[in-house]
């Protein structure tokens, strides 16, 4: 399920900030907080989301939002690795894909910071996909992780061939992946 709101101390840890702060931004109506029976306060996702848009985000101490494009045939995993990082990382945009053709189109309209990509998909594979942004001027940054379930040496070397940037083999701990992701953008 996706998260709906953030407790004061769930927004902090989030945020790499104390609680306390949260709750003066609620008192200081920086953001808009509702009181639940109890004295817990809770700040809705999308009143966080107003909030990094409307104000520099350095102020919150988050960088600017980072796209991820998840691609994977597996639609559940894909799914709940989206939920996953998007529900502890309110500057992650994540979309998914299913299939190469699907991967094509979104990286030039979504134009992701970082793309996590199975190898083996319908359509165009993982390969063609590297391929594609390793020979694009406009792509050429983007950041690859590739995940597969066929961790023969040759699918390995051949993905760090074609441009992988880092390799996990599934079944992969969702916080590696996260960590990972933080690593590169340095938070």
């Amino acid at each position: 399920m996706m998260r709906k709101f953030y407790t004061t101390g769930q927004l902090g840890k989030l945020l790499g900030i104390s609680r306390i702060t949260v709750y003066k931004w609620v008192k200081n109506r920086k953001i808009q907080g509702v009181k639940l029976p109890g004295g817990r306060w809770v700040i809705f996702k999308k009143e966080v989301e107003r909030l990094i848009k409307e104000r520099n985000l350095k102020e919150l101490g988050i960088e600017n939002e980072i796209k991820i494009l998840i691609a994977d045939d597996n639609v559940d995993m894909a799914n709940s690795l989206k939920e996953f990082l998007e529900n502890r990382n309110i500057n992650f945009k994540v979309i998914t894909a299913h299939n190469g053709f699907e991967v094509g189109k979104y990286l030039y309209s979504f134009m992701p910071n970082i793309l996590i990509l199975d190898i083996f998909m319908p359509g165009l594979s993982g390969f063609d996909i590297l391929n594609i942004i390793k020979k694009d001027e406009e792509l050429k940054d983007t950041i690859i992780i590739v995940i597969t379930g066929y961790p023969e040496k040759e699918n390995i070397k051949r993905a760090k061939e074609h441009g992988a940037d880092y390799i996990f083999i599934k079944p992969f701990d969702y916080n590696e992946i996260e960590k990972t992701i933080k690593n590169i953008i340095k938070i």
